[in-house]
């Protein structure tokens, strides 16, 4: 037992119980290519052993601080310079066939084309400034006129539209000693109706819409007949939809 001794306390020198310099303790020292990652690490047991399991997204990139960028000058050079071979490179279609044959349609413009005259029954009807039929422009005058005037009296109330065809069929049987229909709305109505002569006229005013027609049955019809054209030999028979 004292030979055992003797011969450990010969190999335990002290120079051996020195502490080591961080010189002498370098080589053992674990060198890391980026600067290593203190974040938390979590402790998964997989079938009773230990795994140390590290986020994946907050592992750096290994080449993200060695990498060097380039500067923003460098890369306006490389811009300028692609830009620069694009624009001198050779045509790319150059061997395409028909290609000088290709061209955009026809710009078409709705002020340029003439649009078909709308099929009304006598050749004398036109559209009016309010996009509706009239025959007579007399017609059209008296029943603007007559809604103006009702319009300026103070006692008159625009809801009151039972006067307002009143006062037209008036008027309109004083200026042509013929008996009027007229129809007044709030909102656009179609209509068809037969109509003595050209007197039938349709008109928006004042947001009411108003059409005027003189009755077919006239208690005085007059002596002369009507005369109709030979290109509408049926356009006073034809009834008005409008």
């Amino acid at each position: 037992m004292w030979f055992l001794a003797a011969f450990t306390a010969a190999l335990i020198t002290p120079t051996d119980l020195k502490p080591s310099s961080p010189k002498n303790n370098s080589s053992r020292q674990e060198v890391f290519s980026f600067a290593p990652n203190n974040t938390p690490v979590a402790r998964v047991y997989i079938y009773g052993r230990p795994i140390y399991v590290r986020q994946p997204f907050v592992i750096p990139q290994r080449d993200f601080l060695e990498k060097p960028r380039r500067p923003a000058i460098a890369e306006e050079k490389i811009l300028k310079h692609e830009l620069k071979r694009l624009i001198s490179s050779p045509d790319l279609f150059s061997k395409r066939k028909f290609r000088n044959d290709f061209s955009l349609p026809p710009f078409f413009n709705d002020w340029d084309h003439d649009f078909p005259r709308p099929k009304y029954p006598l050749p004398q009807c036109y559209t009016n400034d309010s996009g509706f039929m009239c025959c007579n422009p007399r017609l059209e005058w008296l029943m603007k006129e007559t809604y103006d005037d009702l319009d300026m009296d103070p006692k008159w109330q625009s809801c009151n539209i039972e006067k307002l065809v009143e006062k037209i069929q008036e008027n309109a049987h004083e200026a042509f000693d013929l008996n009027f229909e007229t129809i007044v709305g709030y909102g656009d109505f179609a209509t068809k109706v037969h109509f003595y002569k050209d007197y039938i006229c349709k008109i928006e005013r004042g947001e009411k819409f108003i059409i005027a027609y003189a009755s077919p049955s006239q208690p005085h019809p007059e002596k002369e007949p009507y005369i109709i054209p030979d290109a509408y030999p049926t356009a006073y028979q034809t009834p008005y939809r409008g």
